[in-house]
């Protein structure tokens, strides 16, 4: 049977761990040639070889999306091996604690352009190979953090912040490019059993989520099966 990303090619940043390694595991068992961008090359080279050893088809790229230019550079790659792009998934993010009266600027603006700018940037690059494919979408991983009206944590402004506006990102693009038939929307998991929410609750903490269920998700709004729901916030609570 036929995946449901069939001969799609797709961009999952964030690939090497969490929400994006398993975002990436899931669309190549779908049948999508995958562009895995991440800092860590180790990690990267670990994915493609477990990929590749089940026939699939995987690009890794050492990126830093913190720098501009490691963006251009990673686009540059891209345009190089595939003419078009039909999913891209904004699943890169940090997290630093601090509260406003209190964090260094220098970590506010670490917080901003990894879970934001680079997101802005990646969409900016993307849509004119998200164009040429003819029916594209836009996935952002966003948080419960970013809704309003939800329990907020004390220390987690800045975070929260960047997941705002990474909300009004998706609304944004959603109204820009629905005529342009490029889809966009979010997912706004709570607690997922990562990395970075052990660093942010504690290791005694109990994630509802695994990266796998979020990934399912992402999967579904890569598909077709979801079309046409755009500029939707899809909340996740968990169990």
């Amino acid at each position: 049977m036929a995946g449901k990303l069939e001969n799609k090619i797709a961009l999952v940043t964030g690939a090497s761990k969490g929400i994006g390694r398993a975002t990436v595991e899931l669309f190549a068992e779908h049948g999508a040639e995958v562009f895995c961008p991440a800092r860590s090359i180790d990690k990267l080279e670990e994915l493609k070889s477990s990929l590749e050893k089940k026939g699939a088809k995987i690009h890794i790229k050492q990126t830093d999306l913190g720098k501009p230019s490691d963006i251009n550079e990673l686009f540059r790659f891209i345009s190089a091996n595939a003419e078009h792009l039909d999913t891209v998934v904004n699943a890169a993010g940090t997290f630093k604690r601090g509260r406003i009266d209190q964090i260094a600027e220098s970590d506010f603006d670490e917080i901003i352009n990894i879970n934001l700018k680079a997101a802005y940037l990646i969409c900016q690059h993307a849509i004119p190979l998200l164009l040429k494919s003819g029916n594209g979408t836009i996935v952002n991983i966003s948080s419960l953090s970013g809704c309003f009206g939800l329990q907020k944590f004390d220390g987690f402004g800045p975070y929260d912040i960047s997941k705002y506006g990474l909300w009004g990102l998706t609304e944004i693009l959603d109204v820009e490019l629905k005529e342009k038939n490029i889809r966009v929307n979010q997912i706004s998991p709570s607690g997922v059993d990562t990395e970075m929410h052990y660093r942010a609750f504690g290791p005694e903490s109990n994630p509802p989520l695994t990266p796998r269920d979020v990934a399912r998700v992402v999967l579904y709004l890569a598909s077709d099966e979801s079309a046409p729901l755009s500029g939707e916030n899809l909340r996740l609570f968990g169990k």
